[in-house]
């Protein structure tokens, strides 16, 4: 897999600063970066720039052969292909994935006898390590990059894995350097005394808060109903938005679907996705559209707040699909809108990002901080817009509960918990894109309401798309 070079962001330098990577106190010029998302690896020779990655619970895994000049940084899910899912994904698996990624820095002119390694990742999805073996799918990916590791004789320079916060991993391709760093701190920026905004000035940001498009709020609708809305009419008011019908063609034509031949029309967007899928994709052009110009707050990369919400939809569908409990259209639905209010409170957070990264390691629920900062949380803000816009009351409960699934109404305890879920999964295994932070406090009892085991968990995770997530 070639190196698909990308300009560093502003977003990124900051990202990079704020790892406090000290070898990068005085970068070469227009340095490149490279994000290396699950499910993938990148390989580069000695042109100056950087390989970075953020495993959660995965691993990521920086090899190189520095007399060679040739390195890669690769990302892994899982140790070895679950039964049921066999090896449909094979290049999320430690097993089947990492010696291949070998192989490519082999036949890009690599010695084997000269390489090293750098490994990070394998958080924990419990705070109570007790529970561990429970959930112990970090555990496994890293165990199983060590043995693939020692069977080719590749030393190990550097490892930093296992922990509750999530790590980072980076590469410089010129000088061969790895560093490993927790996400979010410490910080080397001074504490900031940053006024706490007033009610008044919370509620002129909810009600300058621009609405997601009318053809989303109406899909929103037909997402719930079996089969009561005509597709030729469907098809007619997406095309009367033009920017939206726009983004569903580039996304019809993605290396998401790749489709065979270009897809032109919405009609024959139809054909190719399906009704339902392409309800979806409405709604996540839309959701795009929404998330999109808040990049200093929440957001550690370029579109991160939207890439997290893609992520969480995805998964939330996943679950919604393996447990029964709920509409998967739904689901997804509320996986991708679940961050709204974090559209809310984004100024307010750049405004305060020092602060924020110096508390970070110091909470369990990011809502706490956003309370303690704001009076307010991104679930609250996010209830108010929900609200205010007419959403379904399933959509609201959801968004207004998805860290604390308990406290959603009874008729919607099932979707808020798969929220939750979805929500967790994302931040861990695409961690990286977007501050945010989870509560692990009652996982097991929260996964055992839909009727989930620990087991299982690898089976979802298998079957979203994160190799691809990242460019859509």
């Amino acid at each position: 897999m070639e190196t698909s070079w990308l300009p560093i962001s502003v977003a990124q330098n900051d990202l990079l600063r704020l790892f406090s990577w000290h070898h990068l106190a005085a970068p070469v010029q227009e340095p490149r970066c490279q994000f290396v998302v699950a499910g993938s690896y990148s390989i580069s020779n000695s042109t100056p720039g950087y390989l970075t990655t953020a495993p959660g619970a995965g691993v990521g895994v920086a090899i190189y052969d520095k007399s060679a000049g040739v390195g890669g940084v690769a990302h892994f899910l899982l140790a070895e292909p679950t039964a049921g899912v066999g090896v449909r994904r094979r290049d999320y698996y430690v097993s089947t994935a990492l010696p291949e990624f070998i192989e490519a820095l082999l036949a890009a002119g690599a010695s084997l006898e000269r390489l090293a390694a750098a490994v990070a990742g394998g958080s924990y999805l419990v705070e109570d390590l007790s529970d561990a073996n429970t959930f112990s799918l970090g555990t496994q990916v890293v165990t199983a990059t060590i043995d693939i590791l020692q069977q080719q004789k590749i030393p190990v320079t550097s490892i930093e894995v296992g922990g509750l916060r999530p790590l980072s991993l980076l590469l410089d391709t010129l000088s061969w350097k790895t560093s490993i760093q927790f996400i979010g701190g410490p910080s080397n920026q001074p504490r900031s005394d940053v006024n706490k905004p007033s009610a008044l000035e919370i509620k002129q940001a909810i009600d300058a808060v621009t609405p997601i498009p009318q053809i989303a709020l109406k899909i929103i609708q037909l997402l719930g109903r079996d089969n009561c809305y005509s597709v030729t009419e469907l098809a007619d008011e997406i095309k009367r938005d033009q920017v939206v019908a726009a983004k569903i063609l580039r996304y019809s034509n993605s290396a998401f679907f790749s489709p065979e031949s270009p897809v032109e029309s919405i009609e024959r967007a139809i054909v190719l996705l399906g009704e339902k899928n392409l309800l979806e994709v409405a709604v996540s052009t839309a959701a795009e559209m929404f998330y999109s110009g808040h990049e200093g707050g929440y957001s550690l990369m370029r579109g991160g707040l939207y890439r997290h919400a893609l992520a969480t939809a995805h998964t939330a569908k996943e679950i919604a699909l393996f447990t029964g409990w709920v509409d998967a259209g739904t689901a997804y639905t509320a996986g991708l809108l679940h961050d709204i209010g974090k559209v809310v409170l984004d100024r307010f957070v750049a405004d305060s990002l020092p602060l924020f990264y110096q508390q970070y390691s110091r909470i369990s629920d990011f809502t706490e901080l956003e309370r303690e900062r704001f009076g307010i949380d991104h679930m609250q803000a996010g209830q108010q817009l929900a609200t205010k816009w007419q959403f379904p009351d399933s959509l609201c409960a959801a968004i207004s509960s998805h860290h604390r699934p308990e406290q959603a109404p009874e008729a919607h305890q099932l979707m808020a918990h798969i929220l939750y879920l979805a929500d967790l999964l994302a931040s861990v295994y695409m961690s990286g894109v977007d501050l945010e932070q989870v509560t692990l406090d009652h996982l097991n009892t929260r996964m055992e309401r839909i009727g989930l085991r620990p087991d299982q968990l690898s089976l979802i995770i298998a079957h979203v798309p994160w190799n691809k997530l990242l460019y859509l």
